[in-house]
């Protein structure tokens, strides 16, 4: 849900929701289960006042609310939702207008179809990355982004971009789209990182030099990792060190014939565009310092 008013939208739909099943005699644990939320969360709703929206958005959010919530009392605290059809009409300024209908079913993809679902994730979330942020830090050999099956044990069960992602006239630019085991050299470094339970995604930038030198700015990463309470980890080209149990980010310090990179790892791709753009305003405002 979209605009100012989006999120206050749902907030305010699931809070109604778990109020009036409460009242019914509902427990928070089965509140919970229906909302798709979790029982600490549950509690918070049922104690706070519903977010203020404009009048008439008010009335039709607590008028669904009312009506799903009978509903949901009728069927009872077990019943389980199976599926969910989302049809959207979305008016933009300018007379512009987006349309869709989909349906959610909570089902995890098999096969191809999981595979296809990994490679649409991929590309949705490489345009997203910031041509402005990432113009400054792709590296001589070119980024590429990344992202494996849960069970991934190969090069042939990760995503990636056949060649290298370039930043041309203010936008990402791939020549093809991506495809399974399109990365040989980003595959290893995720696939060692996903071994020991640490991502499902990866993407790769310039390391930080220091100035007139070819020797990593070791310094400014671990200033900018420590600011952001994250961990790094460290590449030697077959292993991954690093004596904290998670990492986000992993330096590849380089050798001969061998670029250094820093590799930002996440669980999804869409939390490695988020955390790649927070550590570039980092590293930059660092940087400048």
């Amino acid at each position: 849900m979209l605009g100012e008013v989006g999120d206050g939208w749902l907030v305010r739909l699931h809070m109604q929701i778990a109020k009036t099943l409460n009242g019914a005699g509902w427990s928070q644990n089965q509140i919970a289960a229906i909302l798709g939320s979790t029982q600490s969360t549950v509690s918070r709703q049922l104690l706070r006042t519903p977010p203020k929206l404009p009048s008439a958005d008010a009335d039709a959010v607590d008028s669904w609310a009312n009506e799903l919530s009978r509903y949901l009392i009728i069927q009872g605290p077990k019943t389980r939702v199976e599926r969910q059809r989302i049809i959207m009409d979305i008016q933009f300024s300018g007379g512009h207008s987006f349309q869709s209908n989909k349906t959610l079913t909570g089902v995890e993809l098999e096969g191809g179809a999981k595979e296809a679902g990994l490679l649409r994730q991929l590309e949705w979330s490489c345009s997203r990355l910031d041509p402005n942020r990432i113009g400054n830090w792709t590296s001589g050999v070119g980024m590429n982004f990344a992202s494996c099956l849960p069970e991934a044990i190969s090069k042939e069960d990760v995503a990636a971009f056949p060649g290298r992602l370039s930043v041309i006239d203010g936008r990402i630019r791939h020549h093809e789209k991506a495809t399974m085991g399109a990365s040989s050299s980003l595959s290893k470094v995720l696939l060692k990182a996903r071994g020991s339970g640490i991502g499902g995604s990866i993407i790769n930038l310039k390391a930080p030099l220091n100035k007139n030198s070819s020797e990593v700015n070791t310094r400014l990463i671990d200033r900018c990792i420590k600011n952001m309470k994250w961990n790094l980890a460290h590449w030697d080209g077959k292993n991954i060190d690093c004596k904290e149990e998670d990492y986000q980010v992993i330096l590849g310090a380089g050798g001969f014939g061998w670029e250094p990179h820093l590799f930002i790892v996440g669980s999804s791709a869409g939390e490695v565009v988020d955390r790649t753009h927070a550590l570039i305003d980092a590293l930059e405002e660092g940087g400048s310092a």
